[in-house]
């Protein structure tokens, strides 16, 4: 029988479309138990700090608020600093749909 903690990186690995709006509906959908809570905001901070290794990544206005929001939930849970937030916030080259102009 398979681990909590395997179960939960399969799943990921084979649902995850890569974007931060799916690591945002994995947290949410394992914060019931404590367990998988907890295993599952590991999961999303490796992905978050594989994902922006590189500088230079480009993201849309939705996916910046979806980041915004895993990074919340991470740094709620302990597993990562504001620091490491605003490195991660350098590392992307911007938003590709934001014009400036607030509604």
């Amino acid at each position: 029988m398979q681990t909590l903690s395997m179960e939960l990186q399969n799943r990921y690995a084979e649902q995850s479309d890569g974007t931060f709006s799916y690591d945002k509906t994995f947290l949410e959908r394992y914060s019931a138990l404590h367990d998988s809570e907890r295993i599952s905001a590991y999961i999303v901070a490796e992905h978050l700090s594989e994902c922006l290794a590189e500088p230079g990544r480009s993201i849309n206005s939705s996916e910046t608020a979806h980041f915004l929001s895993v990074c919340a939930i991470l740094v709620k849970r302990k597993l990562i600093t504001f620091q490491e937030i605003q490195n991660y916030i350098l590392r992307i080259k911007g938003c590709d749909d934001y014009a400036g102009n607030p509604i």
